[in-house]
């Protein structure tokens, strides 16, 4: 049986279609910095030993001589071409991505890098190249803070109200956010722990001690609700999809508690325990002041230095200020405050809790030391009595003025200390009061010292003083002159001290003043 067979035999070409131009779509796009994206390079045409590659370029080329990898895939003809970049960072301005599909490249080890990019082929197409928006933070940042109305001082004044807002994008680790509100008289410190969902949505406040770190230390005190109102809250930003913690604080009306009021915002970063935050994610520090009509705070007398002080506070400042004798039941007094004067001096009431102010200094201000502190004080040296009885006393700034009776003792001295011991170098003096009867002079005054021996007492002259009274010349009563002085006995031995002598008269009595300016 012959089974015939009739073929033919012909060459079959295979025609591979081109690749066509791709295009980079999104997949999977974060919202938070350093977190993972996916993207589909999709396009036309099949050869074999393809793949694609994630390509970033930014648009100024001149700095960049090679162009990164980002991720690489090989084509599958039953799957999406995905690409999956690990970490995208939160700043994409000025890069543009695009992929490549070309044909594989087998070299050894993997390809980081493309130096040049080749003219497109068959084999080798690019896609356009497409923008993405920034990413949120995921890191605490610096949160900001805003006052309404400015903080102009001379804008401002006593019992006007003034809103702050500090607000902070959140993180995925939940990071609180602190507001700090600290004067010379308060202390008030205020967080949002977050944890809310929805586009807004209130939270409760927490107020925290002055010791707190993270938001952890609650207490009970709290802002007075008759002169402030705290809230807080989160705010989803539709645009971006940010989340944000917000702090509202309103001052209802301001007070003198208020006057020189740092206030600021910071971020609450998660740390590990035992390791210190070395740098604060602090706002800038809004410094409030305000227009202060010229006011005294304080006037008192220090019976342990025998001096007196007067605090006022004026905004803007006023320099002008003094101490002044009024009237005192002792003679003796008035002649013994001849010896004072007044002085003046600016500074601002401290901050008690200085230390939660970050470093960075607050916002200038013209109005820095409005505070006025004037003291009536001796003009050489700190006196260890004062003669007994009471004395009133003026304090004077600006167009105000308060008095004050004091009541000094017989023996008001410095307490738990004995009677003086005066050394080398110190100056101090003697007062001699001497009763004038009606039409009486007094020519001759003589100072003394008495010298005590178990067995011998007596007394040797140190200063001589000749007075002359013109009282019959010019009919005034008070005219009683120093003619001259003469020193006696042991001031005039040896190195002994500068002596000075002044006279006046009050009420009858003769006041002799005698100083020893450098007494050895």
């Amino acid at each position: 049986i012959l089974d015939a067979i009739s073929y033919t035999v012909s060459n079959i070409t295979v025609l591979e279609p081109p690749v066509e131009k791709p295009a980079l779509k999104p997949v999977v796009w974060p919202k938070l910095e350093n977190r993972a994206a996916q993207l589909n390079c999709i396009y036309g045409g099949f050869a074999p030993n393809l793949e694609i590659l994630l390509i970033m370029k930014r648009f100024k080329l001149s700095n960049q001589t090679k162009l990164p990898i980002l991720a690489r895939t090989n084509v599958h003809p039953k799957r999406p071409n995905l690409l999956t970049w690990y970490e995208v960072p939160r700043r994409l301005e000025g890069i543009q991505l695009f992929c490549i599909v070309r044909q594989k490249n087998y070299t050894d080890g993997v390809e980081r890098w493309l130096y040049e990019l080749p003219q497109t082929t068959d084999r080798f197409k690019i896609s356009p190249p497409t923008k993405f928006p920034n990413l949120n933070a995921d890191c605490p940042v610096a949160p900001e803070i805003n006052t309404k109305p400015k903080l102009d001082p001379m804008s401002l004044s006593k019992g006007d109200r003034v809103e702050l807002n500090c607000t902070a994008p959140t993180t995925s680790k939940d990071t609180p956010l602190k507001l700090v509100y600290t004067t010379p008289y308060l202390t008030n410190i205020v967080c949002n722990q977050g944890y809310a969902t929805g586009k807004r949505a209130s939270i409760p406040c927490v107020f925290v001690s002055t010791e707190d770190k993270d938001c952890s230390q609650s207490e009970t005190s709290s802002f007075d609700s008759r002169f402030y109102s705290a809230s807080c809250s989160s705010v989803l930003h539709s645009a971006t999809g940010q989340r944000y913690l917000v702090i509202h604080l309103v001052i209802m009306r301001l007070r003198m508690e208020d006057v020189n009021a740092h206030i600021f915002c910071e971020t609450i970063p998660l740390q590990a325990e035992g390791i210190e935050v070395t740098q604060r994610r602090a706002s800038i520090v809004k410094r409030l002041m305000f227009t202060l009509t010229p006011s005294i705070q304080d006037f008192v007398y220090d019976d342990k230095t025998f001096t007196w002080k007067c605090v006022a506070l004026s905004i803007p400042p006023v320099e002008t200020g003094y101490i002044r004798f009024v009237s005192s039941t002792n003679t003796l007094m008035s002649y013994r405050l001849k010896t004072y004067s007044s002085v003046s001096t600016q500074s601002r009431p401290d901050l008690p809790f200085s230390h939660l102010v970050p470093g960075n200094e607050p916002e200038t201000n013209e109005f820095m030391d409005f505070q006025s502190t004037i003291t009536f004080v001796p003009k050489r040296t700190s006196l260890n009595t004062l003669p007994a009885g009471e004395v009133w006393m003026e304090c004077r700034f600006a167009h105000l003025s308060r008095s004050l009776k004091t009541r000094i003792g017989a023996y008001d001295r410095l307490r738990d200390v004995p009677d003086p011991i005066h050394e080398t170098g110190e100056t101090y003096s003697h007062i001699c009061v001497i009763p004038i009867r009606k039409n009486q002079t007094i020519k001759l005054v003589s100072l003394h010292r008495v010298i005590h021996y178990s067995w011998f007492d007596y007394d040797t002259t140190l200063l001589t003083v000749s007075v002359v009274n013109r009282t019959s010349i010019l009919n005034n009563p008070n005219a009683t002159y120093i003619r001259e002085k003469k020193l006696s006995g042991l001031w005039t031995v040896g190195h002994w001290p500068q002596v000075r002598v002044d006279l006046g008269e009050e009420r009858m009595e003769l006041l002799l003043v005698v100083e020893l300016l450098n007494n050895t």
